[in-house]
C-alpha cells in the first residue's frame, strides 16, 4: 500500500492526494449525505493529525442525471484540504518527512 492509502486508512476517508505545493487532500465519496459534511471530514483528518492545519474544504455535488451516465451522484464527494505542521517533542522540532510524525498508532 501506498502512505497516501495508509493515511486514506486511518482518517478513514476514500482517498487522500498530494498537492505540487504538499498540501493533502482527505476525499470521503458519497450517495447520500446521511449527515456527512466537510466539517464531520476535517474533525475525522484533526483527530488522526492534531498538528494539522485546515486549507480549504468543499463538498462536489454530482445531481443526478439518470442512468449510470458520468456524473451520477455517486461520483460526489465531499473534501478537505490540510497541511501538516511539525510536531513539536522534547522542545525539538522535528521536520516533516515522508513518515508523517503525526499518525498515532
Amino acid at each position: 500500500m501506498s502512505k497516501q492509502t495508509d493515511i486514506a486508512t486511518k482518517i478513514g476517508c476514500t482517498l487522500v492526494s498530494r498537492k505540487r505545493n504538499g498540501n493533502l487532500v482527505a476525499k470521503q465519496t458519497y450517495y447520500f449525505h446521511h449527515g456527512l459534511t466537510e466539517e464531520k471530514l476535517w474533525l475525522k483528518v484533526k483527530t488522526v493529525f492534531p498538528n494539522a492545519e485546515m486549507i480549504d474544504s468543499g463538498d462536489h455535488f454530482h445531481a443526478f442525471v439518470g442512468g449510470a451516465k458520468t456524473g451520477s451522484p455517486q461520483d460526489s464527494f465531499v473534501w478537505v484540504e490540510f497541511k501538516l505542521q511539525p510536531v513539536k517533542e522534547d522542545d525539538k522540532l522535528l521536520p516533516l518527512d515522508t513518515e508523517c510524525p503525526g499518525i498515532r498508532p
